[in-house]
């Protein structure tokens, strides 16, 4: 039991192993502190989404400039990257952008507009509507014919 005195006293003296003079006499206290403070603002990793702001169907964005099957997947490859996107559908006869988001990733109108831009086209219109994403690619996908 000694011997275990002795190192831990050895390893309180070392510089790189002290504890902070400011926590010093309080150091129990401190991670009570902490999940004090965790569980008075929440437990969120992040900032918690605005009213409102919760997918629930789809999101309809009008584009300029799709034209091609090129264009398609230059879109297509931006919105993929985004973590917030669960599917992706884009209609050439209407120069439409579907998209269906993740349940609890929220994705702003400001940042889909952006996203369509970084892959080269301008928005026309976002609209986020009740139609579940199946049944609105299934309309699109008829009324391209």
């Amino acid at each position: 039991m000694k011997q275990h005195t002795q190192d831990h006293d050895q390893f309180r003296r070392h510089p790189g192993n002290r504890i902070p003079s400011l926590f010093r006499n309080r150091w129990p206290a401190v991670p009570l502190a902490l999940a004090a403070m965790v569980l008075a603002f929440g437990l969120s990793a992040g900032p918690a989404p605005a009213a409102g702001s919760e997918p629930e169907g789809s999101i309809r964005v009008t584009v300029n400039g799709i034209v091609c099957a090129f264009c398609v997947q230059g879109i297509e490859r931006h919105f993929r990257q985004r973590q917030e996107v669960k599917s992706i559908f884009i209609s050439l006869t209407h120069s439409v952008l579907l998209l269906e988001l993740k349940p609890d990733r929220p994705m702003t109108d400001e940042l889909i507009a952006a996203t369509t831009e970084r892959a080269g086209y301008d928005v026309v219109k976002i609209e986020r509507i009740e139609t579940p994403f199946a049944k609105e690619r299934e309309r699109l996908r008829t009324t391209d014919r």
